[in-house]
């Protein structure tokens, strides 16, 4: 499969449709994040926008990469509180954690890769 179509595979599995596919073809080009200078310059540009406006700099959505911290101490929390005792819960805890970086990657970067990383491991957490 072309890269293409996974990311409408990605588009279509989320529910965003025709009108996000058309969205994020009419934003190529103007992609300031990924303008020669800015730190994430060189990568393709994510298919999926959000409402936070990027900026070209190493975190490109800083409210939305920063948010995933919350995730990340969540995870944390279940797999210290449940380390001895219930180490059955310890595998959600490690998924929090998984998530937390895969999406602070994509909302950091705002690439294809990140993207990918980041629907990815949604995919394997759900299986």
């Amino acid at each position: 499969a072309t890269a293409g179509a996974v990311a409408l595979g990605t588009l279509v599995v989320f529910g965003i449709g025709a009108a996000g596919v058309d969205e994020a073809r009419a934003l190529r080009g103007r992609e300031p994040w990924l303008a020669p200078g800015c730190f994430w310059s060189g990568w393709e540009a994510a298919t999926i926008t959000f409402c936070e406006r990027r900026v070209c700099a190493v975190v490109v959505e800083p409210a939305n990469a920063y948010s995933n911290a919350a995730f990340a101490l969540a995870g944390a929390h279940v797999v210290r509180r449940h380390w001895r005792r219930q180490r059955h819960l310890m595998p959600f805890g490690v998924f929090l954690i998984a998530q937390a970086a895969a999406s602070f990657f994509f909302h950091a970067s705002a690439t294809f890769v990140g993207e990918y990383v980041d629907v990815l491991t949604m995919f394997f957490i759900s299986a």
